[in-house]
């Protein structure tokens, strides 16, 4: 008997360690929060001015290849000096040198048969990527890539791609290989793969490439996914852990942390203001997205916490500018934290106070019948 009793009390002792055990982190994750709000009140980071260094742009099947494409060159061409500080292309002209080159674009060579423009796109689009990866994301370089994809579907119809159906114009309606492309440059690293500093860097400028190319609508989304789950993963731990149970590496809070700051409307403008059934939307996978007012002020509160407790200093400025963003954004669209996180898309309009003010009633009134 006294046997057992020890042991229930033993258990009993455990348990309540247990307890307090779990009281005191949630209590110590309570106050860091606090902490960290409190920290940030009226926190403002100044963006840096974008840099504009020359770029040492590498790519394996040229500069790692004994028998180059002479093509895939001439495209690298035209993308490498465009992208220069000292380049003396235009936009425009880069755009127009790029379409030169389309199959059905170029001067027939005696014994050469050119290939089908659905692999040149191919070719195309993994080029861009792999050039966009290798561009710092805070490099003027990025913006100016984007605007080359703008101008490119602005270009008169010259050529058309056919990929297993109708023939499309090229660069508008077709940009084949472009979500296959993007794939394999977003692939996550992982921690416990220890991700070399050059992947870790590439997977942050292809983010920074990928947010400002949805900020500017310049190519259809493949995924709405991306720039969600890049945010999410960023603050879903917002402590950087050096032990095996810590999964966030700092590429992960910076990537996560451009989304905010390249592609901040496009962003806000996923949020879900409305009750959404999703058995009756099914055209458009953004719908699906579980992104309700609260979880904007979430993501908030974890780059906060990231801004005033993480060592590294880049890592701390862009979770800061994060910060900044956000903020600003919720008060250019007058809303405020506790507005948000007391939003509760199932019983509440965003148009709601458009019915409330007076302002607008007599707009709704409608003349009663004689």
């Amino acid at each position: 008997m006294g046997s057992s009793t020890s042991t229930i009390e033993g258990f009993r002792g455990s348990s309540v360690v247990f307890l307090l055990s779990n009281l005191l982190s949630n209590m110590l994750h309570s106050t860091s929060t606090l902490i960290a709000s409190c920290l940030l009140k009226n926190y403002t980071v100044n963006e840096h001015p974008l840099k504009n260094h020359p770029l040492k742009l590498i790519i394996d099947t040229l500069h790692e290849d004994d028998d180059p494409w002479d093509i895939e060159w001439m495209m690298f061409n035209v993308l490498n000096d465009f992208l220069q500080p000292d380049t003396k292309l235009s936009v425009d002209e880069a755009a127009r040198c790029l379409d030169a080159i389309v199959p059905d674009n170029r001067p027939n060579k005696p014994g050469q048969e050119k290939e089908p423009a659905l692999n040149w796109m191919l070719e195309m689009s993994d080029l861009i990527w792999k050039v966009a990866k290798q561009i710092p994301c805070d490099h003027e370089s990025q913006e100016k890539l984007v605007q080359l994809l703008g101008a490119l579907r602005r270009l008169p119809i010259t050529a058309t791609c056919n990929h297993g159906g109708p023939e499309l114009p090229i660069w508008r309606e077709s940009f084949d290989g472009w979500c296959d492309s993007e794939r394999h440059s977003l692939v996550t690293p992982e921690k416990r793969n220890n991700p070399p500093k050059t992947e870790c860097e590439q997977y942050i400028n292809a983010n920074a490439f990928l947010a400002r190319v949805r900020a500017a609508g310049v190519m259809k989304c493949c995924d709405y996914l991306y720039g969600y789950s890049a945010v999410q993963d960023a603050v879903k731990d917002t402590t950087i852990d050096e032990s095996p149970k810590g999964n966030v590496l700092p590429c992960h809070i910076v990537s996560g942390a451009q989304w905010v700051v390249q592609a901040t409307e496009w962003l806000w403008s996923q949020i879900r203001w409305g009750k959404i059934d999703c058995r009756e939307v099914k055209d458009d996978a953004s719908k699906y997205l579980p992104f309700p007012p609260s979880l904007w002020v979430a993501w908030l509160r974890g780059f906060q916490q990231v801004a005033v407790t993480v060592e590294e200093d880049d890592v701390k400025y862009w979770a800061g500018l994060a910060v900044t963003k956000m903020e600003e954004t919720m008060r250019t669209h007058g809303f405020t934290v506790e507005k948000m996180e007391a939003w509760d898309p199932a019983k509440r309009s965003l148009r709601a106070d458009i019915w409330e003010d007076e302002k607008y009633a007599h707009l709704f009134k409608v003349p009663e019948k004689a």
